[in-house]
């Protein structure tokens, strides 16, 4: 894997010094350092002969080398948090020594083995951020006691400047960092690349990972120029442990877990039927001596994980759209409600294999394979609207009827033509859903490096192999029935999905009174979380006699398929400088090149009813609204009508054959990226003042390919005589898109220690979020009036930014921190879609095969720029000093204040803090522990400001959508039993916070989503 300059600099900057003095004679003194406690490596722990102003820094394996001369040297080891250990060491010209440290600290040699864990896994993070040349913050794994379902994203949110992407459905997929958005920030496993579910847009989502499978998370602030610069707050790196790291020869850690959604809170139906379920986690290491080891010391060390886990959430969501207008009242003229339940299953196996050859040469192997399959995801949605946000009611053929108050609509029962669902009489329609999801996500990674270590060089290279696969299995399927305007077909009759032919008419549903359309009444006045839904004329929708499903109203998805692939090859060498041996200097240079393929599949399928009685409804489907107000919609199970992936009575549906083939052809696509890079830097140390600086530069190749639409497409009836022909003729023409961009990045970083405890520190940096990968296989759109052709543009180049940031670290006390830091970043070239990118040429060759000569070719473009800054306070603070059971007392906390402003790609429109899209301008989180004998407890507080989704409108402001603030708490027990057991018990959401989203005004409630309260009891052992 790729080093970071500090451990570089641990391991190099040690010999300059020595060998100075010593010359050919040098001896070598080395050794591991660990925890007395936990048994682990500590990794960045200062080994230093004072004498010799001599010094390194353990490695990842928990390793120290120092090149001396012969003697006697005094060996003085030091790591935050721990008591200083010290000896003499004999060395004689030619004859390694090695000589072992156990460390050991007050704070931790009371504690159980647990307890200690956490202890250490925050002094490690402290003491790797200080040793670090750039910028970063750390977080030890030992934290995901606290974590429901230990999921790695869930403990990145704890840091500074980091947050929710998007809360969705509470499972952490997505990041934001610095107020960045989710796809912007890139995220590795050891230094390298990772496929994952997100494909072309380019968002890594880690849910398919157990963080149990790592060390340590890693975010870089600051970026270097040995690490790729494709991120613009921040870059996300996963460290896997090194198993040669422990004292122990072998170990064995499991971790059992129950989790419930408790029977006292509420919960919707279909997640009640499923409070409860478990996860599992077991890892073993041992070390072993083989091929001519060292006497005593094992040089192979292999460790297993395994893990398989159940995350079953459910919520109820409602969601309203007002009136578009900044007077007040405003009607109501869409209303939701939704059901949501899904079980994510995770079973996943890693090993991974250390073998240090000689003592300065180490092989690195890791393995991980990983399937989250979704095996049972169930949305219930019920939608009642009338019109849209512009309709204008008047008092004879509008939906909505004039005289609304800010707490009641009334939607009258408008008749409306067959299939109309928009237009100048604006009819109310309700809509029932259905929604059965069945996926499965598989994922296989592989990498393998070295590091090699020659007198002045240091050499370290990896190559990967990763991919993703995402697929759609049998019986998925997307049901929608309507009530107030649904066609149906005579028996005899043929469906075209537009009209009835003559002698085969189309009709409306009609009641038993001759009633048409739907009439019904909001009113918000009791509750507007659950408001009464009361019917206001036309059919009873109620009645499952009176829905039918709507056109193309039955849909699958099977056998739909992403694939995403990486290869990566990647090498470094470190060379220390052979001048200035008393202010040790480095120059480093790389090379790394990407291969990145992503594949998608599309096979949709849909059917539109064409029998004339009602479906069978499923009965046994209570949704949450249904309890809370007594709303009694009927509803249907898509999946009920297949069998395998096969219609169980294809007499009642007609398929529309020509839309899956030219699906299938027209949403099939793959992209293809190369991305090579190399740079050159160097870094040292003149006394207190250390610095750091360099240039990478990339090049970014894409190619694209997708099937480009014909300048005139097929007739309805064509699609209908022949629907495998009309779609071949309309999207089969493959077309190669192919773009380059490339681009330097330079950096300086620069630290300077004004005591022993308080380092200041100030950089520069430079970063990029490339373009979409969806971008080079945008379909084309042909306006003919306009003779303008919109397509994508591989070419585009990424957004660009310049950052500076300015820190001042100070470590006091026993274990305690504080960090406060200040960043000011300007991007550019931001993407702005629709843009005039040129001209279409004459000739067979013009990318168009010869199509569309002169006309002008729309796309996206760079353009417009912004400013983000922010303060990054953190602290972490043990209470030694306190008396008696106050003691034991530990505070660790942070917050990230931020503003913005610019014009983000739009020229003309200039936009502040509280109006950039999903900008969260305040984040805060707070953990309060103590512990006292057997016993331990731990409060953990998160905070996310409010924010604006979904894009500021400047000409409606009452369009505008927000997300209210939220804090949420989680607590946590444990118990310490014999043996190295644990047992703990936890609560997360407190309070059960729900999401809240507004339109314009906070009276204006446009999303509430609850998901409830749920418990967790673990056992955890270490043998």
């Amino acid at each position: 894997m790729l080093l970071a300059a500090s451990a570089f600099n641990a391991t190099a900057s040690n010999v300059s010094a020595a060998e100075s003095t010593a010359g050919a004679s040098a001896g070598v003194i080395s050794g591991i350092v660990t925890n007395k406690t936990t048994g682990n490596g500590l990794i960045g722990a200062r080994v230093e002969i004072p004498a010799l102003n001599l010094s390194a820094l353990v490695d990842n394996t928990g390793r120290y080398l120092l090149n001396v001369p012969p003697g006697a040297h005094e060996i003085v080891v030091t790591y935050t948090g721990m008591d200083a250990e010290r000896t003499t060491v004999n060395v004689a010209a030619g004859h390694p020594v090695v000589r072992d440290f156990v460390m050991t600290s007050a704070i931790l040699m009371l504690d159980a083995f647990k307890v200690a864990s956490e202890k250490a896994g925050q002094s490690a993070a402290i003491t790797q951020q200080r040793n670090a040349d750039n910028l970063k913050s750390m977080a030890s794994m030992d934290a995901l006691v606290d974590l429901p379902n230990m999921n790695a994203m869930e403990l990145a949110i704890r840091l500074p400047g980091v947050t929710f992407g998007d809360p969705g459905d509470e499972v952490v997929e997505q990041i934001s960092v610095r107020g960045m958005g989710a796809g912007t920030t890139s995220i590795t496993i050891d230094g390298g690349g990772m496929s994952s579910l997100g494909g072309q847009s380019r968002t890594t989502r880690m849910t398919a990972f157990t963080g149990a499978m790592f060390e340590s998370l890693e975010l870089t602030k600051g970026q270097t120029p040995d690490r790729s610069v494709d991120s613009l707050g921040g870059s996300v790196n996963f460290k896997t442990r090194s198993p040669l790291s422990m004292r122990e020869k072998r170990r064995l850690i499991f971790n059992v877990q129950y989790r419930t959604a408790p029977e006292f809170s509420e919960q919707v139906p279909v997640r009640e039927a499923r409070r409860n379920h478990g996860l599992a986690n077991v890892q073993y290491t041992e070390k072993f001596a083989i091929f001519g080891a060292e006497a005593g010391r094992e040089n192979l060390a292999v460790s297993l994980n395994a893990f398989y886990s159940e995350n079953a959430f459910g919520f109820f969501q409602t969601n309203r759209d007002y009136q578009q207008t900044d007077a007040q009242p405003a009607y109501v003229w869409d209303y939701r409600t939704r059901d949501n339940f899904n079980v994510r299953k995770q079973r996943s196996l890693s090993t991974k294999w250390d073998y240090r050859i000689t003592s300065n040469d180490l092989i690195k192997l890791n393995l991980i394979a990983n399937n989250a399959p979704e095996p049972m995801r169930r949305l219930y949605n019920m939608r009642a609207f009338a019109g849209t946000q512009t309709t204008v009611p008047n008092a004879t053929n509008t939906g909505v009827v004039p005289g609304w108050t800010d707490r009641v609509t009334t939607i009258r029962a408008v008749p409306t033509a067959a299939n109309a669902t928009s237009g100048t009489t604006a009819p109310a329609l309700m809509e029932q859903r259905t929604i059965n999801v069945h996926r499965d996500q598989r994922l296989r990674h592989m990498d393998i490096g070295g590091e090699h270590n020659r007198d002045r060089i240091e050499a370290d290279w990896a190559a990967l192999w990763s991919r993703t696969r995402y697929r759609t299995l049998g019986n998925e399927a997307d049901l929608t029935h309507r009530v107030g305007n649904i066609p149906f077909v005579g028996p005899n009759g043929r469906f075209n999905n537009v009209a009835g032919t003559a002698g085969n008419p189309i009709d409306n549903i009609v009641g038993p009174n001759g009633e048409t359309g739907v009439g019904w009444i909001l009113d918000r006045r009791e509750s507007d979380l659950y408001p009464k839904f009361i019917q206001n004329g036309g059919l009873d929708f109620t009645n499952p006699n009176n829905w039918r499903p709507s056109v193309n109203g039955l849909t699958s998805a099977d056998g739909s398929l992403d694939v995403d692939l990486v290869r990566e090859l990647r090498g470094n060498v470190r060379y220390r400088l052979p001048f200035l041996e008393q202010f040790p200097s480095f120059f480093k240079a790389g090379y790394s090149i990407r291969d990145h393929n992503v594949e998608l599949y599309r096979n949709i399928r849909r059917w539109s009813y064409i029998g004339r009685n009602a479906l069978p409804n499923d009965p046994s489907i209570i949704n949450w609204d249904r309890l809370k107000t007594g709303l009694a919609i009927p509803y249907w199970d898509g999946a009920a009508f297949f069998n395998n992936g096969k219609l169980v009575d294809p007499t009642l549906w007609q398929e529309d054959i020509y839309y899956y083939h030219s699906v299938r052809l027209a949403a099939s696509n793959r992209t293809h990226e190369i991305i090579t890079g190399y740079y050159g830097m160097l870094n040292g140390k003149i006394g207190r003042f250390g610095y750091l600086g360099g240039v990478r530069h990339e090049n970014t190749e894409t190619i694209g390919y997708v099937n480009v639409r014909s300048r005139t497409l097929a007739t309805g009836a064509q699609q209908v005589a022949d629907p495998l022909g009309s779609a071949r003729r309309d999207y089969n023409n493959p077309t190669r898109n192919a773009g380059e961009y490339q681009q330097n990045f330079p950096s300086v970083h620069t630290w300077y220690d004004l005591t022993k405890d308080l380092r200041v520190r100030a950089s520069w940096s430079t970063g990029m979020a490339r373009p979409s990968l969806a971008n080079a296989v945008t379909s084309l759109s042909i306006n003919e009036t306009a003779q303008t052709v919109t397509f994508g543009n591989p070419a585009l180049k990424p957004t660009r930014a310049k950052n500076w940031d300015f820190a001042a670290e100070y470590s006091f006390g026993t274990a305690s921190y504080m960090r406060v830091g200040w960043f000011h970043k300007r991007l550019d070239d931001y993407i702005r879609a629709n843009q005039p990118i040129g001209v279409i040429e004459a000739g067979s060759d013009n990318g168009f095969n010869g199509q569309y000569q002169g006309y002008e070719i729309l796309s996206n473009s760079n353009a417009g720029s912004a400013f983000t800054q922010g303060w990054e306070v953190e602290y972490l603070q043990h209470f030694r000093f306190l008396p008696g059971l106050l003691r034991t007392l530990r505070f660790s906390g942070n917050f990230t204040k931020l503003s913005a402003h610019g014009d983000y790609g739009t020229p003309g429109v200039y936009l502040t803090t509280e109006q950039v899209n999903g900008f969260i301008p305040f984040t805060a989180n707070a953990n309060l522990s103590w512990e006292y004998k057997k016993f331990g407890t731990s409060i953990n507080y998160n905070y996310t400001d409010g924010s604006i989704r979904g894009g500021f409108n400047t000409a409606a402001p009452s369009r505008n959508r927000y997300m209210m603030p939220r804090s949420l708490f989680n607590v946590n027990l444990l118990y310490h039993l014999p043996r190295n057991l644990t047992v703990s018990f936890g609560v997360q959401n407190l309070f059960n916070e729900p999401q809240r989203y507004y339109r314009s005004i906070q009276d204006q409630l446009e999303t509430f989503l609850i998901q409830g309260t749920t418990l967790t009891v673990s056992l955890e052992g270490r043998f």
